[in-house]
Parts: C-alpha cells; sequence; structure tokens
C-alpha cells in the first residue's frame, strides 16, 4: 500500500495490494471508518464550513477514497495518497460522480510528496502497519514531517494481542508475511504493534493524547482481532529531513 516505484520492500506491497486486492476489485470501500469519523469530527467540530477549507488533512493509504470522500463532503482541503493506480483512479470517479474535489497522488507513504507542515491532521486507517517495520518506521517519520507541530494524527495499527498472528511466517522485527488461515490471507506483509512499540514508533515526535486497545473476540471461533486506535498530536521538535525514494 505504500510504494509505486522501485524494488523496494514499500513498493513491492503496492505491487501486491494493485495486482491481488486493487486490481481485483477487492476492498474498494465506499463509507469512513467511524474511528476516523470521531477523531475528526472532535478535533474540528467547531470550525465552520469557511474555516474548514483552509484545515488540510491527508489520508495515508486511501485506497478507494472512502475517508477522502468523507473529508470533502465534510468541505475539509482533503488530500490521500496511495500506492495502488487502481485504487486512485477508483477513488477520483467516486468524488468526482458527486461533485467533490480532492487531491488524490500515487505514491509512497515513506517518501510522501509533500512540504514540510503541509497538513493541519494525518490520518492512518490501517496502512502505515500494511508494511515491514522498517518502512512503518520512515512512514512515521515522514507523517511527522508534513504535519504542523500540534496537528493531529488518528493512526489504526494491528496488535500483537491478534491470535491470527500465529497464521503468518514471522520476519523477525514485528513483521509477519504469507499468512495462512487468517484473515489476513490477501494483505501481505503487515506489522503487529506491542505497547513498547508504540512509545519507540511515536515517542520522539508525537504527544499520545488518547490511547485504546480494541479487542474483539469471535464467540464462536474463538480468535481474537486486536488493534490500537492512536491519537496523537504533533510535538515542537524540528522535522525529520523527507524521504529520498528507494530505485527508480
Amino acid at each position: 500500500m505504500t510504494g509505486d516505484q522501485g524494488n523496494s520492500p514499500s513498493a513491492a506491497q503496492s505491487d501486491h495490494w494493485e495486482r491481488q486486492i486493487y486490481g481485483r476489485g477487492r476492498q474498494l470501500n465506499r463509507y469512513p471508518y467511524q474511528g476516523v469519523v470521531a477523531a475528526v469530527m472532535r478535533r474540528f467540530a467547531d470550525a465552520n464550513w469557511v474555516e474548514r477549507r483552509s484545515i488540510r488533512i491527508l489520508d495515508v493509504g486511501c485506497g478507494a477514497g472512502n475517508t477522502v470522500w468523507f473529508l470533502a463532503r465534510e468541505g475539509f482541503s482533503a488530500h490521500g495518497i496511495d500506492g495502488s493506480p487502481t485504487a486512485i483512479d477508483h477513488a477520483r470517479k467516486l468524488l468526482a460522480g458527486e461533485g467533490y474535489d480532492a487531491d488524490f497522488r500515487v505514491g509512497r507513504l515513506d517518501a510522501l510528496p509533500w512540504p514540510t507542515s503541509s497538513f493541519q491532521a494525518v490520518i492512518d486507517r490501517a496502512a502505515v502497519s500494511h508494511n515491514a517495520r522498517s518502512i512503518v518506521e520512515r512512514a512515521i517519520e515522514e507523517i511527522a514531517r508534513v504535519l504542523d507541530r500540534g496537528g493531529l494524527l488518528y493512526s489504526h495499527m494491528f496488535s500483537t494481542a491478534d491470535t491470527h498472528v500465529s497464521g503468518g511466517h514471522p520476519l523477525g522485527d514485528g513483521s509477519y508475511n504469507h499468512f495462512r488461515g487468517t484473515p489476513y490471507d490477501e494483505e501481505g506483509t503487515m506489522f503487529f504493534v506491542s505497547p513498547r512499540d508504540i512509545e519507540a514508533l511515536f515517542g520522539e515526535y508525537f504527544a499520545i493524547v488518547d490511547l485504546q486497545h480494541v479487542l474483539r473476540r469471535d464467540a464462536l471461533g474463538g480468535t481474537v482481532r486486536a488493534s490500537w486506535e492512536i491519537t496523537a498530536t504533533r510535538n515542537n521538535k524540528m522535522s525529520p529531513q523527507p524521504t529520498q525514494p528507494d530505485g527508480g
């Protein structure tokens, strides 16, 4: 979901989502997720329609555009990036069909094509953690770079408490791939976050203001799907340097 060029791990993951998921018409979601809506509206509920036009919000790993559609519909300056050309094409058509405008890019989450401090909020709805740890780390640094100081980050990440981890092949850094017999069989590489990882990943550039550990137990099968909902604000530390894309 992150890459668009070269032979880097992020490019390989994007190619997987392009060929195996979006290119086959799968996961072309239509509506935004509840957690995303809640995070955005808690932060910007008092902004009127004129003010919202100047509030720039980026959805990283935007997929088929469901979150960007919501942002544009609510009057925000909406932006989205994904490594899948098919997903971005679908997203552009979705918004254009309803008369909304948004800035969509095909690109990488670990090399965002916007200047430093471009956005007042960034949304990551389980996109960043669909990568190996090294890509996750670089993507979070890039999010910190493009986010205004004091800006909002909402990130949904997979948790090590998820019992389906056992169905994947461990890569030795908290990342897994080649899942079998799980809901993640088609999703390529995934990174599962421990409580210790949260501080390691976000502590340098963010202050976490709300942290939810969501466990969904299958009452019939006994398995657990687990995730983190992380709400954070950008601190005042100087932004990291832009990431240079690998390959080309």
